[in-house]
């Protein structure tokens, strides 16, 4: 299961990243399904686009942060394919629930997320994600779980007090 937590707006890149999902051949998407959470504009696109998939393609809406939270642990990967984000705390999120990230180049984190820790694959053009929609579904296990480990780890540089640490270091040097 694949999930993007976003806003369901242009600007997240949720159509493409259905259309793209679509496109791949039967056997590339063979048991997966795509899964969005949030709600915004496009959302009645999505829908249709879901009716089409035969299910694999599903809308959860708006959820709670401790639904979120379950959607994020029950997934084996998160995608984000925004268009223009400079640090979509989304990605973070799902990096400490251990879960590899499908990230687009436009997010402004994308090296400390997901290129520096090797912890997934990068979306070079949200307006087709196929490329690391592939590379996601055809990855092994084991590689899944060494970049959700990698993203887990990863995700400690950014709690509270390391943040607050890195920003003081950074004033006073």
């Amino acid at each position: 299961m694949l999930v993007q937590v976003s806003a369901l707006t242009e600007r997240k890149g949720v159509l493409p990243l259905a259309q793209a999902f679509l496109g791949l051949s039967e056997t590339d998407r063979a048991g997966a399904c795509l899964v969005f959470v949030g709600e915004g504009e496009l959302r009645a696109d999505l829908e249709g686009l879901a009716a089409q998939s035969a299910g694999s393609i599903r809308l959860l809406g708006q959820l709670s942060p401790e639904e979120v939270r379950q959607v994020l642990w029950a997934a084996d990967a998160f995608v984000l394919n925004t268009r223009l984000d400079p640090n979509p705390l989304s990605a973070i999120e799902a990096s400490a629930a251990g879960l590899p990230i499908v990230m687009s180049a436009a997010a402004g984190n994308i090296t400390e997320i997901v290129e520096a820790p090797n912890a997934g694959f990068v979306i070079r053009d949200p307006a087709d994600p196929s490329l690391a929609l592939r590379a996601v579904l055809s990855a092994s296990d084991a590689e899944l779980t060494a970049m959700g480990e990698r993203a887990a780890a990863n995700a400690q540089r950014f709690d509270a007090p390391a943040v607050a640490r890195s920003l003081i270091n950074q004033l006073y040097p």
